[in-house]
């Protein structure tokens, strides 16, 4: 199943409930998802040759925490640990398994990605659109506004490398 396919005749209100349950700090946007979740509805997938596949992981922040820090090392308070709970990871994996940052993906691109077996099996239909809403608007809520943030990356990126060859040379 296609992300297209998932979402199609969905109710909006359904997904909202659902969205401001995981992200409560979205509340006050509804319009403005309910927007974005129009324009996918009317979008055309756009095809393309390796396309990821949408995966969503259930991360478990305590423990997440206790792997990367022992505990002399641990910036947090035990307050700050303790408020420490489960977050979700959406990412796209390729047909070699890596997995991948999606946030700048067209749209277009968004819908016509599969939805992995172990996120279909973990999560049902609304969660799963409103994780994927959260994460395709987490750089803006326009395309335009997405690609021009990826734009200003892109040209810090070259901006920095271009530096970096310049304090080479010297």
């Amino acid at each position: 199943m296609i992300l297209k396919e998932l979402i199609t005749g969905k109710d909006f209100d359904t997904i909202w409930k659902r969205l401001v349950e995981l992200y409560p700090d979205q509340e006050d946007l509804k319009e403005t998802y309910s927007e974005v979740f129009d324009k996918l509805q009317n979008l055309t997938v756009e095809k393309i040759e390796d396309p990821y596949e949408i995966v969503i992981d259930i991360i478990d922040e305590k423990e997440d925490h206790k792997k990367l820090l022992s505990k002399e090392e641990d910036s947090l308070t035990e307050e700050e640990f303790n408020q420490l709970g489960i977050s979700y990871d959406v990412s796209g994996r390729k047909s070699d398994g890596v997995k991948y940052g999606i946030e700048f993906v067209p749209w277009k691109e968004w819908l016509g990605m599969g939805i992995s077996k172990e996120t279909l099996d973990t999560f049902d239909e609304n969660e799963i659109i409103a994780h994927v809403l959260w994460e395709m608007t987490f750089m803006g809520y326009e395309q335009e506004e997405i690609q021009a943030e990826f734009d200003r990356l892109v040209q810090l990126v070259n901006e920095i490398e271009e530096e970096y060859k310049q304090k080479q040379k010297t």
